[in-house]
């Protein structure tokens, strides 16, 4: 199994390539990432970290976080959000 600490920074990188679940679940997949909590993290950071509002008070499944997460990825808007701020993309 990779280490997380050594294979983040590169996961980051590959996944700004990604477009679509495929890709993206392939992504995680070469670099052994199947903890849905890393994958997150992973996508946010891709993303800038952005702000993200889950629930109204109430907890919510982290696999409905992670869903969430994905569909906030593939919709793309976050790279003209990067492109257009001074944060440098990944």
């Amino acid at each position: 199994m990779m280490e997380k600490a050594e294979t983040k920074p590169v996961l980051v990188s590959a996944l700004a390539a990604c477009k679509t679940r495929a890709l993206l679940e392939d992504t995680f997949s070469r670099y052994e990432a199947n903890d849905y909590d890393f994958r997150i993290e992973c996508m946010n950071e891709c993303m800038g970290n952005p702000k993200t509002f889950f629930s109204q008070g109430e907890d919510i499944a982290l696999e409905e976080k992670y869903e969430l997460t994905v569909q906030m990825f593939l919709i793309g808007a976050w790279k003209m959000a990067r492109v257009n701020s001074d944060k440098k993309g990944c």
